[in-house]
């Protein structure tokens, strides 16, 4: 009897020893360690990538489409303007990643990457009367690529990734200040495959985020989103290409949100290239998709993507302006 209730109290207090100790959770939104997917040209096909994934921005979209480069490049993503009626923090006001025009840059060689991309640039600030608390989030990824091609029709790649970040919080509570800076470090792993039964059929999937953590100095860890792509492109005489996607966010913070793609990729002659996407949860609703297109110019492995994309805040239209240039080396 005296054992048992030795052996009670000793849980009770290990599980208030935990309820102590544990950190608060981070101030990190649910969208934190998204980023903005980079790439004139598959955000020109409305991100309908995964099946297609045969440039170096294949690091981000699929990372088995890197078995298809045969020559070395650097790459640049950089987003060039946006333009809109509302004012520059109504046009962030739904993203964690603010103020950063270059999008990725990465360092591809046959079947190997390695890159770099902001995923969160942010400040929110929240007041109620003479209190108020400002809290900026700011994390970088850092990724090392890997791709196989077997002798059949199935090619592999595979992503990890580490994670940096930092946490600055200012407030002011019934006249007391605080002032705290965290640092974060954390990894992530990704996974995708391309099976490409004929030559006008090619499918992909990648999994991301398969093992993905942030550890913080005195906040409780992240969990990274888990995402699932899965798509098909079609391929008509080597000129044509149409794109569909179907993607799947599991979120910790926010419930789960799928998303639809599509686009085709035209080219004209041996060097232009005209594509046009749409994407959203909801295409039939204008505030929850977006419209794109743009123009691609390649010659001797150098690549040069303008893209325009169209979406909704608040009925009113924002257009973004992106660029890609590729660089072989």
């Amino acid at each position: 009897m005296i054992y048992k209730s030795v052996i009670t109290a000793l849980v009770i207090f290990l599980i208030a020893l935990v309820e102590l100790t544990a950190g608060q959770q981070a101030p990190t939104r649910f969208d934190s360690y998204d980023g903005i997917a980079p790439g004139a040209r598959a955000t020109a096909m409305g991100g309908a990538f995964v099946a297609l994934a045969d440039d170096v921005s294949a690091v981000f979209y699929n990372p088995a489409g890197l078995a298809e480069i045969s020559r070395g490049a650097v790459c640049i993503s950089y987003e060039a303007t946006r333009q809109s009626e509302l004012a520059t923090d109504e046009i962030f006001s739904r993203e964690s990643l603010r103020a950063r025009n270059i999008q990725a840059i990465s360092l591809v060689s046959q079947k190997a990457a390695f890159s770099w991309r902001p995923l969160s640039n942010s400040t929110w600030r929240t007041q109620s009367g003479a209190d108020w608390q400002e809290d900026e989030i700011k994390i970088n990824a850092f990724t090392v690529s890997a791709s196989n091609k077997d002798e059949g029709d199935y090619a592999t790649g595979m992503n990890l990734t580490y994670l940096s970040g930092q946490i600055a919080q200012a407030r002011l509570e019934s006249g007391s200040p605080y002032i705290n800076l965290s640092d974060g470090y954390g990894f992530s792993a990704d996974f995708g495959v391309l099976y490409t039964p004929s030559k006008q059929i090619r499918l992909g999937v990648n999994f991301k985020n398969i093992a993905g953590y942030m550890w913080w100095d005195d906040f409780e860890k992240d969990q990274l989103p888990f995402i699932v792509k899965t798509g098909i492109d079609f391929q008509i005489k080597g000129f044509t290409n149409f794109c569909t996607e179907w993607e799947r966010r599991y979120y910790r913070k926010t419930d789960e949100l799928s998303i639809t793609r599509f686009g085709i990729e035209q080219m004209v002659g041996n060097i232009l290239a005209l594509r046009t996407g749409i994407s959203g949860s909801d295409l039939n609703d204008k505030e929850k998709s977006s419209f794109s297109g743009g123009i691609g110019y390649m010659q001797n492995s150098f690549e040069l993507s303008l893209t325009a994309e169209r979406y909704t805040i608040d009925k009113k239209d924002v257009y973004r302006y992106l660029i890609s240039i590729n660089i072989p080396i």
